[in-house]
């Protein structure tokens, strides 16, 4: 009949609402566990970010903060939730806004990981050397949607690679410039007297009574004058010249400025002024002089290894001479060449 028709019309449709409500809540159900699955897992990658002891960080493709660690947040000392929808600019010194967009900008056109050096201010006021590194982040369709980075402070290891290359060209004991720093700035000094035509002046310097200090008070004694005595010279230095030690007791003045022979004898007569002087140790008083060999650049010689050994002559003939006092080598370039030839 009609009535039963129409009656079974309704428990069908009474049965598929029954079926879509179940299909509803089901769906509903799997949304929530689906949500707390995402929150479960979150937290866990916050807790697992946290416990990188550097900072690391997420941002979207307008620089906007979206994910950090707890090491960021003590980097800039700012909670957690007022760096989250910021920028660089918002969080950063302005020093470190410039490199911080360029290398986000080479990560975007290069499609590849950046890393870059450089000087950040910490929130304890300090500067601090870092190493950024910085890698796109890629969506299922391969677009770069954003960056994740990571900062790492590099400043111990700077400051430890600054000494060494402070030690590299410093003699560990008196600070002044060491043998290798002098061979290498008496070869540029003398390349650069050859193309202006400036002339070159070496000195170098041997105290005298410097073993008998060694002798009678010991090696500490010995130490503390030459440190003494290269406070001493580097103290009479001029901005343009170079002061060294060479050797145990040798010094080595490198004028590059040089005028004329008068200049020369008024540095060195500064120079065994200052060496006379009696130097404190202890309850005693260490004296040494100097005995100083003069070569020129290019009035003796044109080669730099000949002027070191013009040098270092006449510095022995003003031993010979009777010490406390300097001698100018006698030499000449062409005497320099023959000597050569034979």
């Amino acid at each position: 009949s009609a009535f039963g028709f129409i009656w079974a019309v309704v428990e069908k449709s009474e049965a598929e609402l029954m079926k879509l409500a179940k299909d509803l809540h089901d769906t509903l159900e799997d949304k929530i566990f689906i949500n707390r699955e995402l929150e479960k897992n979150n937290r866990f990658l916050d807790t697992l970010l946290d416990t990188i002891p550097i900072p690391v960080y997420h941002k979207d493709y307008k620089g906007v903060y979206l994910g950090l660690n707890e090491a960021f947040c003590k980097a800039v000392g700012r909670e957690r939730e007022t760096i989250k929808g910021r920028t660089v600019a918002d969080i950063w010194h302005d020093s470190t806004v410039s490199w911080s967009e360029k290398t986000d900008q080479l990560v975007y056109e290069t499609g590849r990981l950046q890393k870059h050096e450089g000087s950040v201010l910490y929130c304890d006021g300090l500067h601090h050397e870092v190493l950024e590194s910085k890698n796109p982040l890629i969506d299922a369709e391969g677009r770069i949607i954003g960056i994740v980075g990571s900062i790492t402070d590099i400043t111990e290891r700077k400051i430890h690679e600054s000494k060494i290359r402070y030690l590299a060209h410093h003699d560990n004991l008196t600070g002044l410039h060491n043998r290798h720093y002098f061979y290498d700035q008496l070869s540029k000094a003398i390349s650069k007297g050859k193309r202006s035509g400036s002339k070159v002046v070496l000195m170098f310097i041997d105290l005298d009574g410097f073993k008998e200090i060694n002798d009678t008070y010991g090696h500490i004694a010995g130490d503390a004058t030459l440190k003494s005595i290269g406070s001493r010279l580097q103290a009479i230095t001029r901005d343009y010249d170079t002061v060294c030690r060479v050797g145990g007791d040798e010094f080595a003045f490198l004028l590059e400025e040089f005028v004329d022979r008068e200049a020369a004898v008024s540095i060195a007569g500064k120079i065994l002024k200052e060496l006379s002087k009696p130097i404190p140790f202890k309850d005693y008083e260490c004296s040494v002089s100097g005995s100083i060999g003069i070569a020129i650049f290019p009035q003796n010689t044109v080669s730099a290894e000949q002027l070191v050994t013009l040098a270092d002559q006449a510095m022995y003939k003003a031993k010979s001479l009777g010490k406390d006092q300097f001698y100018f080598s006698e030499a000449s370039p062409v005497e320099m060449s023959d000597g050569n030839k034979r």
